[in-house]
């Protein structure tokens, strides 16, 4: 019990400690480190292999204190208006924290995107949290008279018979050992990063105040010292047996996890996240819980020392030995705590991370980090801001300003050395904790291995391996290719290097979003067609704004863009029947009998009338469609231009004699009354003759017959013709082919060649349509090339208007891509 009691008085006023969550504010942006790993579980280094932790490995030291500073001290020892001045600036709890870490650490890079590493790394934090009071007792001592001179300036809880309180007064300190499993892997085309550490933990010592409610009162008349008040503890301690256990490192199990991301929103922007040591240790080695409650123990008699014990000098020393021991037997004799012997458990100190990275160049950022945890339910936050300079892959430089601990004097510093195999670095968060200001002190250093670093001469992170452009810093989006403007377009095929645009206009600025380049648009602010170079045609009809007199309303060039609904010729503005076809004489307006009166002024408008009948017709007997006052044979029907007589037919053909061109020779109807005929003499009558002026066999339809091995010639230069992709340019494994067909047709001086080029439904129609102009003709030349005349060549174009097979198939688009030979003949 006494050892109990001497490591809580000693925790307490002593304030002697190492370490509590660490800041790592400055380690945070050093990526590239595998220590970095630590602060962002989702954080990899640049090479396969990395060894840290043998020799001078990875070693970490803070300590922070949010109160008194070494310049403080020196006030206070000068005098009471010091220390009284010092003093006010406290909060009423005020914490001293820090940590010792070593980290001996392995790990290596699986298939580029998976990162696996191996920790185990003995670690200490501890915090003490001390009142105001406590340190007001160290500057004025605990017998302060009123009358003294310069007891006006020291406050009054300090005087002889004034209860000093230390409520809210803690030590909590636990040391374990850390076994961790990293994997980190990359996602969403490398942009996003994330990683996890499940951690395994192995407690050695732990001691957690619990309450803490007590307070000191000076007699003034013996100097008596009266502790009252109550406090509760627990501790775990590997030297500190209950019931003659034996102390083993898996005495106290816990688990942790570290948790990170991070993602590249662009090229220059990153945003990441971490949280770190969430977890618990369960205390199972002798833990002993202590609470007690005191009410008004005189616990020794002794003198005040007037001045506080900065003031006692050497004598300080023997002081407390004397008061020690008296001290530790009245606690012993009248304070006794009840002990209980029961399992705890205790959470590791969480701590979260929010950074936010710029590339403003090739090797500089700058970054944001927020920075927080937890200590006795206060937020402790921190901000930093940084600046990263990488010079190649042997050296980088890292400076940060920050603010914690309500200290403003934090200026951090980083660097990093590369001989390979060796990385060394060393870092803190506090350059400055040489200063009598500073209340913060931060190190950390280290020597790693590394192996499989590979080269990348233009240090754009990605390997020359892999690097499309190993000459020229580039992004893993285009395999290390710079894209300059940043548009997404690699500057290769950029038409626009230096400024941002589409992929429809090739990478160049197209404001007005119509996919046609800036440059090349007569209308760059107002979305229009290729057809006008850009300009709008609003109504689509074919005519651009600037020259449609009709712009929203579709219409035909003839009218300068104006509708004419009813199809009538006349524009729907000048005509008086717009919904219906009329005549231009009558205003647009129909004459449906065409008697010469527009039907609203006919009287019979279905039925043709004279004008001076109104429009209606006279009578018809032989309703031969003469009236019969102008009718020649009105009971027998005959055509009125052989005045209502019927025609003749003098050859008994079946065809009227007006009708018929041999009146004297019969001939079918359709042949106009003429016998047909056969001009080519090969027996085939024209009408069914396909070759009339070129003899041919009936089973050929009258056309010559093209022998097999001549039409393998023309199969063959079809199937085997093929032009280089989005091109009329014929590629060169179809020349011989063509050159067969060409010595074919020099020898068969009387067949003529149609030539037909198609496309696929892919892309812009106008475009497919020149696109198969200009293959037949590529053709055409090529063919004319080989000496025969274009004059037995008939070259023809459909683009995409006649497929052979299913465009929406890859086999189909590939059918419809054709240029189709055909010999034909007159």
């Amino acid at each position: 019990m006494k050892k109990q009691i001497y490591l809580l008085v000693a925790l307490l006023l002593m304030g002697a400690s190492y370490a509590q969550a660490q800041r790592e504010l400055t380690l945070y942006n050093a990526r590239y480190l595998q220590q970095a790993s630590f602060a962002n579980a989702a954080f990899t280094p640049e090479c396969k292999v990395n060894i840290g932790g043998l020799a001078l490995g990875s070693t970490h030291l803070s300590l922070e204190n949010n109160g008194f500073t070494r310049k403080s001290l020196g006030n206070i020892a000068e005098g009471p208006e010091g220390a009284a001045e010092e003093l006010d600036r406290l909060r009423d709890v005020n914490y001293l924290v820090g940590e010792f870490r070593k980290d001996l650490h392995f790990g290596f890079r699986l298939k580029e995107k998976n990162y696996l590493s191996f920790n185990i790394s003995p670690r200490s934090q501890t915090t003490i949290a001390y009142s105001k009071n406590i340190a007001g007792l160290l500057a004025f001592g605990n017998g302060v008279d009123p009358s003294d001179p310069g007891a006006d300036v020291i406050p009054e809880k300090y005087y002889m018979g004034e209860r000093i309180s230390f409520d809210n007064s803690a030590v909590e300190h636990t040391t374990w050992t850390e076994f961790g499993i990293q994997y980190a892997r990359k996602l969403v085309d490398d942009k996003l990063s994330v990683g996890i550490r499940p951690k395994f933990l192995l407690g050695h010592a732990n001691v957690t105040t619990d309450n803490m409610t007590l307070g000191l009162t000076t007699d003034p008349t013996n100097f008596g010292l009266t502790l009252d008040g109550s406090y509760s503890y627990r501790t775990s301690l590997p030297n500190d047996s209950v019931n003659e256990e034996s102390y083993t490192p898996f005495s106290n199990i816990g688990f942790g996890a570290d948790i990170g991301v991070s993602y590249d929103i662009n090229e220059k922007f990153n945003l990441s996240a971490s949280a770190n040591d969430i977890g618990f240790i369960n205390w199972k080695f002798s833990p002993r819980n202590f609470k007690t409650d005191g009410d008004g123990l005189v616990l020794i008699n002794g003198a005040p020392i007037n001045g506080g014990l900065l003031q006692v000098g050497d004598s300080i020393v023997s002081y407390f030995e004397d008061l020690g021991a008296d001290l530790a037997d009245s606690l012993n004799n009248q304070f006794e705590p009840d002990t209980t012997i029961e399992e705890y458990r205790t959470w590791l100190t969480a701590r979260y991370n929010l950074g936010f990275n710029y590339s403003f160049a090739e090797k500089h950022n700058v970054g944001l980090l927020l920075n927080a945890h937890m200590i006795k339910r206060n937020l402790r936050a921190a901000m930093s801001i940084s600046y990263n300079f990488r010079v190649r892959k042997w050296f980088g430089l890292h400076v940060n300003y920050s603010i914690y601990n309500r200290s403003f004097t934090n200026l951090g510093a980083g660097l990093s050395f590369n001989i390979f195999p060796w990385q060394f670095y060393i870092m803190t968060d506090n350059a400055l904790f040489f200063l009598p200001g500073s209340t913060n002190n931060h190190l950390r250093a280290g020597i790693n291995w590394t192996f499989g670093c590979s080269n990348d001469k233009d240090e754009d992170g990605i390997p020359d391996s892999k690097d499309d452009c190993p000459k020229t810093p580039g992004i893993p989006k285009f395999n290390g290719c710079p894209d300059t403007d940043g548009d997404g377009i690699m500057d290769k095929v950029d038409s626009c290097v230096t400024e941002p645009g589409p992929a429809v206009t090739n990478g160049c600025p197209d404001r007005d979003g119509d996919g046609i380049m800036d440059s090349e648009d007569d209308c760059p602010d107002t979305p229009g067609i290729p057809e006008f170079n850009g300009c709008p045609d609003t109504d689509e009809d074919g005519i651009m704004d600037s020259a449609d007199d009709c712009p929203i309303d579709a219409g035909l060039p003839e009218f300068n863009g104006c509708p004419d609904t009813d199809g009538d010729g006349i524009k729907n503005l000048d005509d008086k029947c717009p919904e219906k076809p009329g005549l231009a004489e009558f205003e647009g307006c129909p004459d449906t009998d065409g008697d010469g009166l527009p039907d609203h002024k006919d009287s019979c408008p279905e039925t043709a009338g004279p004008v001076d009948n109104n429009g209606c017709p006279y009578g018809d007997k032989d309703g031969d469609g003469v009236i019969d006052k102008d009718d020649k044979c009105i009971d027998t029907p005959g055509p009125a231009e052989n005045d209502g007589c019927p025609y003749s037919d003098l050859d008994g053909d079946g065809v009227l004699d007006k009708d018929d061109a041999c009146i004297d020779t019969p001939g079918p109807f359709e042949n106009a009354g003429c016998p047909y005929s056969d001009l080519d003499g090969d027996g085939v009558l024209d009408k069914d003759d396909r070759c009339p002026q070129t003899p041919g066999p009936i089973t050929n339809q009258g056309c010559p017959e093209i022998k097999k091995e001549e039409q393998e010639v023309l199969n063959t230069a079809f199937e085997n013709l093929e032009f280089k992709t989005g091109s009329d340019v014929i590629k060169t494994s179809s020349y011989e082919s063509l050159n067969n067909l060409a010595e074919l047709l020099v020898k068969k001086e009387d067949w003529r060649i149609m030539i037909s080029g198609h496309t696929d439904n892919v892309g812009n129609d106008a475009n497919n349509m020149k696109l198969s102009e200009k293959r037949s003709n590529s053709v055409a030349n090529y063919l004319n090339s080989k000496g025969i005349q274009r004059d037995r060549m008939i070259v023809k174009w459909f683009g995409e208007t006649k497929p052979i097979a299913d465009n929406g198939t890859a086999a189909g688009r590939a059918e419809n891509r054709r240029v189709e030979m055909e010999i034909v003949f007159d």
